[in-house]
């Protein structure tokens, strides 16, 4: 099981380019390794972005990624993954709720996120930590799918 310690924040601790390059193909990797379908994989430039954000925060071990953006009080969990072998440990759970203590402690009143109206796993494990559907984008995941998906958008009060 992850070691929720490990994870942290990156843009705090990477100081030189050469780093932000090598960090942001190993989140790319990671990411698309693991996006179901490929859909709405993030570039290894957007990563090298986030990396260089202090806007944008990073988690991330050999289990899980996740990437949240804060701007004042308001926060969007833009992606959390953990790699396939190591689901139904609640290591996304776990992750997810210290994410959120993370933000508090930071000020953060509001996180929002969308997930797929198909995506039941997910869904269970936004609404076990406090969040709730608050509105819905028709039709928002098309790439790689038959038939597209909604998007459910999420907002969870600290």
């Amino acid at each position: 099981m992850s070691n929720l310690q490990n994870h942290i924040n990156l843009p705090k601790i990477v100081s030189n380019e050469k780093n932000f390059s090598d960090i942001a193909k190993t989140l790319y990797e990671f990411h698309s390794l693991y996006m179901k379908n490929g859909q709405d994989t993030l570039s290894e430039r957007t990563m090298h972005f986030y990396l260089k954000s202090c806007n944008h925060h990073i988690y991330f071990d050999e289990y899980s990624l996740a990437i949240v953006q804060v701007v004042d009080i308001e926060a969007e969990l833009i992606t959390l993954l953990v790699d396939p072998n190591f689901r139904n440990k609640k290591i996304g759970t776990k992750l997810l709720g210290k994410i959120l203590q993370h933000l508090t402690s930071g000020n953060v009143k509001k996180v929002f996120l969308e997930v797929s109206n198909k995506n039941i796993v997910a869904l269970r494990v936004y609404e076990k930590v406090g969040f709730q559907k608050c509105g819905v984008r028709k039709n928002y995941y098309t790439r790689n799918l038959t038939t597209p998906e909604d998007a459910l958008i999420m907002l969870c009060y600290l």
